[in-house]
């Protein structure tokens, strides 16, 4: 019957040993996701979101929280004027439709009723 505590010490030892592993796609640097039609970005930066939206008409600043989904995925979400944001980032190949550039990663954003794909990439400083 001792056994128990014993289990469960062990359980909670490996349970944050593995909170701790993290992809490839986590960077102190600011990431922009991107898209067209209608043109939209995001810049994300230690928990901090600022967003753009229609052009730039719709603007506004978030905190923004971060939980991996596998090796190759982010999710990050949080709240914006008009209700929840999530933006999912998967480190895919991606090519812009419009400018033709390629970006290291996928993004979709889903806020005010719209899921909006496009492209990201770490910015340099």
């Amino acid at each position: 019957m001792k056994l128990l505590p014993l289990c469960v010490a062990g359980t909670a030892l490996l349970l944050s040993a593995c909170s701790t592993t993290k992809p490839d796609i986590i960077d102190p640097r600011t990431f922009r996701a991107q898209g067209n039609e209608p043109g939209w970005h995001i810049d994300l930066q230690n928990g901090h979101a600022n967003i753009a939206l229609n052009y730039g008409d719709t603007r506004y600043s978030s905190s923004a929280a971060q939980t991996l989904i596998g090796s190759t995925q982010t999710r990050y979400t949080g709240q914006g004027p008009n209700g929840d944001w999530t933006l999912t980032v998967i480190k895919q190949e991606c090519a812009d439709t419009m400018s033709d550039q390629h970006y290291e990663y996928t993004s979709i954003l889903k806020t005010e009723g719209m899921t909006l794909r496009g492209c990201g990439n770490y910015i340099q400083p």
